[in-house]
C-alpha cells in the first residue's frame, strides 16, 4: 500500500496541475507559496475522545483557485503515570500525520472559502517504561495507517498576503480497523513568491 501511495501522489499532483493551468492560464495568483500553521482540538471516535491537535502546510498555488500542498500534524493521545510502594510505571501515546492534498477556493478577494481533499499516513506510537526493585524495562509500539480526509474552510485575508485559516474536516484512517475522526483548527498563513 505505501509503495501505491508513493507512486500515486506524484501522479495526481502532475495531472491536477496541468489541469487547472489549462483552465486558468496566466492567472496571477500561479506558482505562489503559502505557508500555514495550525492548531485546534481532535475528536479521535469515542475511545480516544477529543485532543490537541498543531501542525503546519506548504502550498503551491496552481491558479487563484487551485492549490496543492503537503501537511503534517501531532496529536498527542495521552499519558499516564502511577506509582506504588516503590514500583513506579508511565506510558504516553501519540499520533503523527503525514500526507498532501488539493484545496480548490472560490469567492471572493478578502474572504476565500474553500474545500479540500487530501490522504496521508498516520503513524501512532505508544511507549511506556516501569520500575521496581531496582530494575526498569521499557517498551514501544507503533502502527501506521493510510487516512483520507475531506474538509473546508476560508482563508480569512488580514493583509494582502497574509491572514486566518479556519478549518473543519473529516478524516478516515482505513487500516487497523479503521478510525473516524473529526477536526476543527485555525491557522495562520502566509503567502509568498512570485
Amino acid at each position: 500500500m505505501r509503495r501505491l501511495y508513493a507512486r500515486t501522489l506524484p501522479l495526481l499532483a502532475g495531472v491536477l496541475l496541468t489541469a487547472s493551468t489549462a483552465v486558468w492560464a496566466a492567472d496571477p495568483e500561479e506558482g505562489k507559496l503559502e505557508a500555514t500553521v495550525f492548531g485546534g482540538g481532535t475528536r479521535y471516535g469515542q475511545q480516544l475522545g477529543t485532543h490537541a491537535i498543531v501542525g503546519g502546510a506548504f502550498g503551491a498555488n496552481a491558479n487563484h483557485h487551485l492549490q496543492l500542498f503537503g501537511e503534517f500534524s501531532y496529536v498527542p493521545l495521552g499519558s499516564a503515570t502511577a506509582s506504588y510502594s516503590g514500583v513506579s510505571a508511565s506510558a504516553s501515546e501519540k499520533m503523527l500525520d503525514f500526507g498532501g492534498g488539493v484545496l480548490a477556493s472560490f469567492g471572493g478577494s478578502r474572504v476565500r472559502p474553500y474545500v479540500l481533499g487530501a490522504f496521508g499516513d498516520g503513524h501512532d506510537s505508544v511507549a511506556g517504561t516501569g520500575s521496581a526493585a531496582g530494575y526498569s524495562v521499557s517498551v514501544s509500539t507503533s502502527a501506521n495507517s493510510v487516512y483520507a480526509a475531506v474538509g473546508g474552510g476560508a482563508r480569512v485575508f488580514l493583509g494582502q498576503s497574509w491572514g486566518l485559516r479556519p478549518e473543519f474536516r473529516y478524516q478516515r484512517y482505513l487500516q487497523n480497523g479503521g478510525l473516524n475522526v473529526a477536526t476543527f483548527t485555525m491557522g495562520f498563513f502566509f503567502g509568498f513568491g512570485k
